[in-house]
């Protein structure tokens, strides 16, 4: 049971670090910090966004991370 719940655990931590990863690339060392706290939220419901994309019947786009300020 411990095993299940750990890969549970990095599944997820992985989707966060995953969701991350491009707005971390593209904003510069000073502003690291204010954009990883303003993007948190986002990044930490994945899961839900992910099971949204899969039930929805039409073709409408679920919008992504907004584009990095400055």
């Amino acid at each position: 049971m411990r095993a299940f719940i750990a890969t549970i655990l990095i599944g997820y931590f992985m989707g966060v670090g995953i969701t991350l990863a491009p707005m971390i690339r593209a904003t510069p060392a000073t502003y690291l910090a204010a954009s990883i706290g303003r993007e948190m939220p986002y990044a930490l419901a994945w899961p839900a966004r992910l099971v949204r994309a899969a039930s929805i019947e039409d073709d409408t786009p679920i919008p992504g991370p907004r584009p990095p300020e400055g």
